[in-house]
């Protein structure tokens, strides 16, 4: 009776720790599929992003160094040449973005200092004309 009840915690535990690795694989899983999900979104965005912009030319050539990413030094690149075009495409549409944004910071900066002028001239005038009405109301 002994040896049973042995076997038996014995398998006890075999259960709960398979029990255990089993809700560890199904966590690994669904992590997996939302990384899939993620990829898959941000593949869905870069193919969007290249049928927005396809035919339209090239407005920057690139070296073949520019075109290494950090990863790729030393190694061979296994992209297409298309998709090297594509590459190219992305990068020149992601600096004019820049320097759109940069005119948009540059005008919005410039805008900015020009309201507060005139509202400090306008503060004048108002002191100005409150000093006037003072006077004349005295008078």
């Amino acid at each position: 009776f002994l040896l049973l009840f042995c076997r038996i915690t014995d398998y006890k535990c075999q259960l709960e720790a398979a029990l255990l690795e089993l809700e560890d694989l199904k966590k690994d899983r669904t992590r997996q599929a939302e990384m899939v999900e993620t990829i898959v979104q941000q593949r869905d965005m870069y193919r969007s992003l290249v049928a927005q912009y396809q035919g339209k030319p090239l407005s920057v050539i690139e070296s073949p160094k520019e075109k290494q990413t950090p990863t790729q030094v030393g190694a061979t690149s296994f992209h297409s040449p298309k998709e090297d075009v594509k590459l190219a495409e992305m990068k020149a549409e992601l600096k004019r973005l820049q320097e759109e944004y940069e005119n948009y910071r540059k005008e919005k900066s410039e805008t900015i200092r020009f309201v507060n002028d005139q509202l400090n001239r306008f503060r004048e005038e108002n002191s100005d004309m409150r000093v006037k009405n003072t006077k004349l109301t005295s008078q």
